[in-house]
């Protein structure tokens, strides 16, 4: 919920950031928020989920492709899994073009919607974390991709805020590090 109005302000000035920019910003606005001040670059790409399922479900620009690794940026592409590689240009624009100001309440009454279900999750202490990892991937090895292993610990944080694991390992292999 954090991100939204950083990114909307973001993409009014026309400008893109990175994972760290916006973990930044977002602790340097939300100073009483604890898990505003809590989050990690690593794991940023997985909470712009939200804002992606809300943009998507409506036929707007994706907003959350205006932030991105360090690496992506560098490499110049940014692309889904299982997806064609997107020209990140042609998505900036488009973002950079779009009213979010218009949308903003729109995205809070969907935020709310949204954070019944998240809170519904049940916390799952590390070591479990790690061992339900652990089998997952032994179960699922062979349809895994190799950048699997470069993704362990933003796949254990997800399993430890109660996603189960083949969704941790789906989210944390959706974009491209």
């Amino acid at each position: 919920m954090a991100y939204f109005p950083i990114l909307a302000d973001a993409a009014g000035l026309k400008q893109g950031l990175t994972y760290g920019e916006l973990v930044f910003r977002a602790r340097t606005t939300y100073r009483g928020n604890t898990a505003v001040q809590k989050a990690i670059a690593a794991s940023t790409g997985s909470r712009l989920d939200v804002i992606h399922k809300f943009t998507e479900a409506r036929g707007y620009p994706d907003l959350s492709s205006i932030a991105a690794s360090q690496t992506a940026i560098e490499g110049g592409t940014r692309r889904a899994k299982g997806k064609n590689v997107v020209d990140p240009q042609i998505m900036r624009d488009q973002v950079f073009a779009f009213d979010w100001p218009a949308v903003s309440a729109e995205f809070q009454a969907f935020i709310k919607g949204t954070v019944k279900v998240i809170v519904a999750r049940k916390k799952v202490p590390s070591a479990k974390a790690l061992e339900l990892m652990g089998a997952h991937y032994k179960e699922n090895r062979s349809a895994l991709p190799d950048e699997v292993r470069n993704r362990r610990d933003e796949i254990v944080e997800l399993i430890m805020e109660g996603f189960a694991p083949d969704t941790a390992f789906s989210e944390a292999l959706r974009f491209e590090p």
